[in-house]
């Protein structure tokens, strides 16, 4: 087998064992698969596949300084090679945001949603659902910048544009409607949030039987309850909720952290 016969099996087998679960093999054959890919001189654009799967897998575990470095590279290297309005450009400003979003850093975040937004509003025959991704993230950031009314308008969009294209029953739907009951929570109408959050995990659980995604679904209720002073029921979601991340994910995956610190603030006195 030839060396870029070789790292592109390499690459394939990573995505395959990140997709089974096993991150840290995967993360070894990426890095195995980028250097070799560096070492034979391939252009920039082939080696952002694997930069962007790589990316995703630091994100995944946590690592946001690692993650920002890489797609900023990622975005870099789109624009030079493809221009400002491939869809690929648009992908790594909307990852982008997201890492910057989940830094905290939501002013940063927001013109990149944006510029992601308005790309694929402007392709030629617009993805309702890569639509609603960049709506949904763009919601969050509005929503964490306390723009709640905007990010009403968002994330009210993105839900629409998911149900119409995917149905009730899709574990993206669920996880607009979760991202909707959180920011009804803060606009003072807890009976909607309730309803949503409530349709949202009845999916989740249906889809994600067995996977990470209700727990942390359940991990998020239980901060609301807890800012609401129902303490009890906080308690119900973020004890099970953690424990569960951390034997699906790992101690140090990024919603693992988060989960443990919604139960670390149930501990204050």
């Amino acid at each position: 087998m030839s060396e870029p016969d070789l790292t592109e099996s390499r690459w394939a087998l990573a995505a395959l064992v990140h997709l089974l679960g096993e991150d840290l093999r995967a993360e070894k054959l990426y890095r195995l698969a980028l250097a070799m890919r560096q070492r034979l001189g391939q252009p920039p654009e082939d080696l952002a596949r694997i930069e962007s799967n790589l990316a995703l897998l630091v994100l995944e575990r946590g690592e946001l300084e690692e993650a920002e470095e890489l797609y900023r590279r990622l975005l870099a290297t789109r624009r030079e090679a493809f221009g400002d309005d491939d869809p690929d450009v648009s992908n790594s400003l909307r990852s982008l945001g997201t890492v910057l979003y989940l830094r905290g850093d939501f002013d940063a975040a927001e013109p990149l949603l944006r510029e992601a937004l308005e790309l694929r509003r402007a392709e030629p025959d617009p993805s309702p659902t890569r639509v609603a991704s960049a709506l949904s993230s763009l919601g969050r950031v509005l929503h964490g910048q306390g723009r709640l009314e905007e990010a009403e308008q968002a994330l009210t969009e993105a839900l629409s544009l998911r149900r119409e294209v995917l149905g009730d029953d899709h574990l993206h739907v669920a996880l607009t409607r979760k991202d909707l009951a959180s920011l009804y929570f803060d606009l003072g109408e807890p009976a909607t949030a309730e309803v949503l959050w409530s349709q949202a995990l009845a999916v989740l659980r249906a889809v994600r039987p067995d996977g990470w995604e209700v727990a942390d679904a359940e991990s998020q209720l239980g901060g609301r309850l807890l800012v609401q002073g129902r303490i009890a029921e906080a308690e119900a979601c973020l004890r099970d909720s953690y424990e569960t991340l951390r034997r699906l994910r790992g101690e140090k995956a990024l919603r693992t952290v988060q989960a443990r610190q919604r139960l670390a603030e149930l501990q204050k006195p």
